[in-house]
């Protein structure tokens, strides 16, 4: 994601859009998005090409609307495509942003259902950090990221629960001034890219699969991305260095195992503090061994 949609802000500054909004910093997000990866292959030590095509730019005010196709490749093979829309915004713009639901509170989904009875996990244990990150020499990828991609510092894991009654888990990241990804934002305008919190719930169900035992008996089970799958994504807010949690939910929609894969797939949402900013669909990946 990150790779695809960082030169599409590139070609919409390089083509001159901001040069409409005269006098004023302008702030550039993604606000729109889906994905289809295609083949899944390696491409360590290679060189991804990238295509972006402007396909609309609106001018609202002194709010700049760019969409975009892109497609990635590696060594002529298309692997990643899909369509982004971004705007820039006035840094006034950006602040009157009210997330998903009209600027109101909503509460996670177990605490809608009132629900004191789940599996929690504090992720910074020794004995937790075990179970989730030590693997076994056999199975060495079947276990979570590290270092800078830790994102989820807590777990609370509701077996059968969620919207569809398959499963549902719930993470929680304490944000830090100092977290690394501030400053490797673009200049001057430190944010949690979205693409880290999309990161963040892919963890939150790698966990909930290593806690529930999905795709255990596999030979040697690798996380990886879905072939010719879509996911959509929906941004309407941010996380900046003042805010001092992330919460996230993902609902299990859909499960398929056979002897030698599982699939997993499903909706999940992402919190400012009580304000959903993220709702991301149909995401999920597979483990193959």
């Amino acid at each position: 994601m990150e790779i695809a949609l960082q030169p599409c802000g590139l070609l919409g500054a390089y083509l001159g859009a901001t040069l409409q909004v005269k006098g004023k910093e302008l702030f550039f997000r993604n606000l729109d998005g889906h994905g289809i990866m295609g083949e899944v292959f390696d491409m360590r030590g290679k060189t991804i090409d990238h295509k972006a095509i402007l396909t609309s730019h609106t001018l609202l005010g002194e709010t700049i609307i760019l969409k975009y196709d892109f497609e990635l490749a590696c060594e002529g093979k298309v692997f990643y495509t899909g369509f982004a829309s971004f705007g820039f915004f006035t840094e006034q713009a950006l602040s009157a942003q009210i997330g998903l639901d009209n600027g109101q509170p909503v509460a996670a989904w177990f605490e809608q259902q009132n629900i004191l009875t789940y599996k929690r996990f504090d992720l910074r244990l020794p004995i937790v950090k075990k179970m989730f990150y030590t693997p076994k020499p056999e199975k060495p990828h079947y276990r979570l990221a590290t270092n800078q991609l830790d994102l989820v510092h807590e777990l609370k894991i509701i077996d059968n629960g969620g919207k569809y009654g398959k499963g549902y888990v719930h993470g929680l990241k304490t944000v830090h001034p100092s977290d690394w990804f501030f400053t490797c934002h673009f200049y001057q305008d430190p944010v949690m890219p979205g693409s880290l919190g999309v990161e963040a719930v892919f963890q939150a169900i790698q966990a909930y699969c290593l806690q529930q035992g999905i795709g255990k008996d596999l030979r040697n089970p690798v996380f990886q991305m879905i072939p010719n799958h879509k996911i959509s994504w929906k941004y309407r807010g941010q996380i900046l260095r003042p805010n001092r949690n992330m919460q996230l939910e993902f609902h299990v929609k859909d499960l398929q195992q056979t002897a030698n894969e599982v699939i997993i797939r499903g909706e999940a949402y992402v919190w400012n503090g009580n304000i959903r900013i993220y709702e991301i669909q149909d995401i999920g990946f597979r483990i193959v061994g």
